[in-house]
This record gives structure tokens, C-alpha cells and sequence, in this order.
């Protein structure tokens, strides 16, 4: 099997040292700190082929997936200049959670993302609150078209993270497989088709997103 790109990056072996010291539940600082190493590893492998598919791999751990890391990266390049206000997120009465920072993250430009943020915290919005606030403002379904046509941008992204998830759960599943029969079966041929394969139904995901 080729050998993973990230397997003797210096990030990887921090990036594995944070996940190990998973803490429970994670703060957003620690998601911040986490996504800086993904951010990293990601522009060290510059030209590679399904960079994220072979980082989960390479990260070898159950709780990471492929949407888990691109999630994280997202959320250190949205909030990289603001590392002050996920810091007083921390001590605030009300606390923004991974859970409202997912949907926010969907919201492209920085001002409609801050602005929605703001009403967030004023409102002390739900999560399921915070989700159909943004559909609202920036999209409806119509019926009739593609499976995402109808929807803006920052709607098609919330139902595109659970198409990611599942992708995820695919990929991981396969991989264990194969490292499975290469352990157990030594003389059984590996079977690498799987990556191109998952790379195939990423690229149709970001077809989706473009729809």
C-alpha cells in the first residue's frame, strides 16, 4: 500500500498527541488548538490526493472522521483572527457550543456570520433555534430540481456536514476492513480500490455543495 503523506509530518504526531488528550466535554479552545494542526497538515500536503481521507487515516482513531476534520479546519480558519472571542465564549454566562458553532460556520461572509452570532448570544438561541433562524434568512426550499437545487449556499451546507458523516462512517469502515484482512490474512491481496472509490464520492459531495 502507498505510504500515507502525513505519516512522518511533525504535526501529525502533535496533532495525535491532542486528540489522545481528548477532554470531556471538548472546549472550544481545545477544537481551535486541534483545527490549527488540521489547517497545518493540510497545506504540508498540498497536491495530494483526498488529503482528508488519508489524514483520518493516518490520525488512526475511531472518533475521528473525515467531516470531524474538516469541520475543525473550518473552525480555526473562520475564527483564526478571533481567538479572543472563543476565549471569552469560555467564561460567558452563555455559551456558544460546538453545536451552535457548526451551523454558524455555513454562513460564508464574515459579517452576516458575526452578525448572526451576536443575535445568537442576545437571544440565547437553542441550537435548533440558531438552525431555523439561518434557514429563514438565507434560504427556502422549492420543490421540483436537483436534491439541493432550491437552497442557498449556507442551506445546502447544513444538509451537506450530514452527507459528509455518513460518507465518513463509509470510509472509515472500509479502512478498517482492509487493515483487518492484512493483519489476519497476510497473503490475501490488499484491496486499494477503496480509496479511489471515496474519493469518487467525495468529489460528487462538492458537486452537491456547487449544484
Amino acid at each position: 500500500m502507498p505510504k500515507n503523506p502525513f505519516a512522518s509530518l511533525p504535526a501529525l504526531k502533535q496533532l495525535k498527541s491532542k486528540i489522545k488528550r481528548w477532554p470531556s466535554p471538548p472546549d472550544l479552545l481545545w477544537r481551535y488548538q486541534v483545527g490549527q494542526l488540521i489547517a497545518r497538515l493540510h497545506r504540508q500536503a498540498d497536491g495530494e490526493k483526498d488529503r482528508f481521507g488519508q489524514l483520518a487515516a493516518a490520525v488512526d482513531d475511531s472518533r475521528v472522521r473525515i467531516g470531524w476534520l474538516i469541520q475543525h479546519r473550518l473552525f480555526f480558519l473562520h475564527y483564526g483572527e478571533r481567538l479572543d472571542k472563543v476565549a471569552a465564549n469560555e467564561r460567558s454566562s452563555y455559551q456558544l457550543t460546538w453545536c451552535h458553532i457548526q451551523p454558524l460556520m455555513t454562513i460564508d461572509d464574515l459579517g452576516d456570520r458575526t452578525a448572526m452570532e451576536k443575535d445568537c448570544r442576545r437571544n440565547r438561541w437553542s441550537v435548533s433555534q440558531l438552525r431555523a433562524a439561518i434557514k429563514s434568512k438565507y434560504g427556502q426550499k422549492k420543490t421540483g430540481g436537483r436534491p439541493f437545487a432550491g437552497y442557498s449556499g449556507t442551506v445546502r451546507r447544513l444538509d451537506f456536514w450530514r452527507d459528509v458523516e455518513e460518507t465518513s462512517r463509509t470510509w472509515l469502515r472500509k479502512y478498517e476492513q482492509v487493515w483487518q484482512d492484512a493483519t489476519l490474512r497476510p497473503g490475501k491481496p490488499l484491496d486499494v480500490e477503496f480509496l479511489d472509490e471515496m474519493t469518487e464520492a467525495i468529489e460528487e459531495l462538492r458537486a452537491k455543495m456547487t449544484a
